[in-house]
């Protein structure tokens, strides 16, 4: 074990998991193994993807591996390059990466919380002509939410021209004024010493001279070429390892901007599951040599995302279906048990319910988001026809309104929900309204339930000849644990549905630092607003600060806190 990992890996769990090798170049050929990379991303959770990219004998391996704490990624000896071709590492968890530095999560991400990936790109050599390591990256690097490209502090023009013909072949960012959607690109130069840096802003480790060694980088690289061309990148400076303790502090700083990035995509339109990921890279690998190719990927960026959420919406819904299905049957099993009915009988009366309830009731409740084109039309519909059903229906209310069928109407909003997420302009309309509505729902559900219990026990007691009035604390208490399932369930996946179409707008302000008269105090402000323009929550903090003179701007974005060249 080198000196590396001894110091990074002390005192912190490690594991020891393989990357999967998924393209290489050969023989001047491309080679893709797509069933590979499938396998490994064949996951149900959010994906977001990370890249390195570099030359040979750069360091991207062991980035890499104080990164995940994976000893499988071997490190080169110097002679040749360990890495041949694009290795895929993963997944892993966000909480995971900010253990390995002792670091807090600055968002709770709940169910869209991202498996990440780490892709490996080799650099290239004389036996791989740039035009085939371009065209072999690009699928890669335009699937990943995050591309690091690692430099030797002395790097010349030509390797700054590479990455930047590479990123553009990617299409990095989609057709959007909010920065959070384009795909983040963080420059990771390595070797870093005091001497490399005026005035020894080095010797010391802070965000302070870490941002004025980023600006001295920019200009001292001809970072430029990148920023002409309109690419948007930080710079993350990294310490040579002569002195341990310095290399941990500024690659701890690198890994905390890393994961900061991480989060921001995982909320961004740069977040897709496993299907919108090939079907992204598929596109990308057909379209590359499109005269519209800009176009085909912003549009894919968009629509990929937009699918995921739909499936997301879907899966959860499907979940909840099944969740309330399982504690419909097992109430009405618990109830079989305690009257002491036949599982035969009890059986025979749960299929009549069920049967006449599919022929006679109209999809409950929540159907009617389904049958009508908007909400509006929908709840006055709905409570029509449930008090007319009430009224009419009393002989046969048991059989169509028993518990067990609750479920099939919850099945029936599973439709609804996938009408309203298809159609955006209906579905605004019809989540909107509901919102506005919410207690009006829960009155209608109420009523419902009330008229439910006491035909239910009438109907019990006609047809099993027992006392209704032994059970009905228990029936009450049983049916009212149903009605709060019910009320709960479709509350919490529309407003998950509302969320989807909510907007968040950044802006930037700048102030004198009353601590430094050479500084701006940058602080950034964020809007949240509903589809319809209305103020959800606001708030402001400051994020960075920016030397003078004004001609020279350094600012963060993503709440990244790392040295951003505007």
């Amino acid at each position: 074990m080198t000196s590396y990992d001894e110091f990074m890996f002390e005192g912190k769990n490690t594991i020891n998991s393989d990357p999967v090798l998924v393209a290489k170049v050969e023989n001047n050929q491309k080679i893709v193994y797509k069933e590979s990379l499938k396998k490994k991303l064949k996951t149900k959770n959010p994906i977001i993807l990370v890249s390195i990219l570099g030359k040979f004998q750069q360091g991207k391996s062991s980035t890499l591996k104080f990164l995940t704490r994976n000893r499988a990624h071997t490190v080169g000896t110097g002679t040749r390059s360990t890495t041949e071709g694009i290795y895929i590492d993963g997944p892993y968890k966000i909480d995971y990466l900010l253990e390995g530095f002792k670091l807090q999560k600055s968002v709770d991400l709940g169910s869209l919380a991202p498996d990440v990936f780490f892709l490996d790109i080799e650099g290239y050599d004389s036996d791989k002509t740039e035009e085939l390591y371009q065209q072999l990256c690009v699928p890669f690097i335009g699937i990943s939410s995050i591309n690091m490209i690692l430099m030797n502090v002395n790097e010349g023009r030509n390797s700054l021209r590479f990455a930047k013909d590479t990123l553009l072949l990617s299409q990095l960012s989609v057709d959007t004024k909010d920065s959070i959607n384009n795909t983040k690109l963080m420059m990771i130069i390595r070797n870093i010493t005091p001497q490399n840096i005026p005035n020894g802003t080095f010797d010391i480790i802070d965000r302070d001279n870490l941002n004025q060694t980023s600006l001295y980088l920019y200009n001292q690289m001809e970072c430029s070429i990148l920023k002409d061309s309109g690419i948007d990148f930080t710079i993350s400076p990294l310490a040579l390892f002569d002195i341990p303790e310095r290399f941990e502090a500024t690659f701890t700083y690198f890994a905390e901007d890393l994961i900061r990035n991480i989060e921001s995509a995982a909320q961004s339109i740069l977040i897709r599951d496993y299907q919108a990921t090939m079907a992204h890279f598929d596109l990308i690998t057909a379209e590359l040599n499109n005269e519209s190719f800009a176009n085909l990927v912003s549009k894919s960026i968009e629509e990929q995302n937009q699918s995921t959420l739909n499936r997301f919406v879907t899966r959860s819904f499907n979940d909840s279906c099944t969740i309330m299905k399982k504690t419909v049957d097992d109430k009405l099993d618990e109830f079989r048990k305690k009257e002491k009915i036949p599982t035969d009988e009890f059986n025979n009366l749960l299929e009549c319910a069920k049967g006449k309830a599919i022929d006679n009731f109209k999809g409950s409740l929540f159907i009617g988001l389904h049958t009508m084109d908007t909400s509006i039309q929908a709840m006055k519909q709905i409570e029509l026809e449930t008090n007319n059903y009430v009224n009419e229906m009393e002989r046969k209310l048991f059989c169509e309104m028993s518990p067990s069928i609750l479920y099939n109407a919850t099945n029936n909003a599973n439709t609804s929900c996938n009408c309203l997420i298809n159609n955006e302009k209906n579905a605004l309309v019809d989540i909107n309204y509901f919102c506005q509505n919410n207690n009006k729902q829960k009155e209608i559900i109420q009523n419902i339930f009330t008229k439910i219990k006491d035909r239910f026990y009438k109907e019990v007691q006609n047809s099993l000849g027992k006392n209704i009035s032994q059970i009905q604390n228990k029936l009450d208490q049983q049916l009212n644990t149903l009605q709060e399932i019910v009320t709960n369930d479709i509350e919490n996946q529309y407003k998950l549905a509302y969320s989807h179409f909510c907007t968040v707008d950044r802006t930037f302000t700048e102030t004198d630092d009353p601590k430094n008269n050479n500084f701006y105090l940058i602080t950034e402000c964020t809007t949240v607003r509903d589809p319809f323009g209305n103020i959800i929550s606001s708030s402001s903090k400051e994020i960075s600060r920016k030397i003078k003179p004004n001609n020279i701007i350094i600012h963060n974005i993503y709440d990244d806190s790392i040295c951003s060249i505007a």
